[in-house]
C-alpha cells in the first residue's frame, strides 16, 4: 500500500513525545551552523561598507586632484588603504 500515508504514534509505549524531542535536537544540532551564517552576513556587511568607503575616498582623491590640476593649487596628496577582510565559506562539514 505504497499509496497510503503512514500512521505514527511516537512515544505511545513510552509516554514520551518522541517526535518532539527529536524536532528539538535537531534545532540544537543546527544551532552553530545558524551562528555561523548570522556572523558571515555581518562579515559580508562590514566588508561591503569598507569598500564603498574605500571607493568614495578613491573618488574624493581624483576629484582633489582634478581640481589641483585644474586651478593650479596646493599639491595635495590622499591615500586610502583598507586592509581585506577575512572570508569562508560554511557548510555542514565544519559543525
Amino acid at each position: 500500500m505504497a499509496g497510503l500515508g503512514s500512521i505514527n504514534f511516537g512515544g505511545l509505549a513510552s509516554g514520551l513525545d518522541t517526535n518532539q524531542i527529536i524536532d528539538d535536537l535537531v534545532k540544537v544540532d543546527s544551532q552553530p551552523l545558524a551562528r555561523l551564517q548570522s556572523k558571515q552576513t555581518e562579515l559580508t556587511k562590514k566588508s561591503d561598507t569598507y569598500t564603498s568607503m574605500k571607493n568614495s575616498l578613491v573618488e574624493l582623491q581624483n576629484k582633489a586632484s582634478e581640481s589641483r590640476d585644474g586651478a593650479g593649487s596646493r599639491n595635495v596628496t590622499s591615500t586610502a588603504e583598507l586592509k581585506p577582510v577575512k572570508q569562508f565559506t560554511i557548510s555542514k562539514e565544519d559543525q
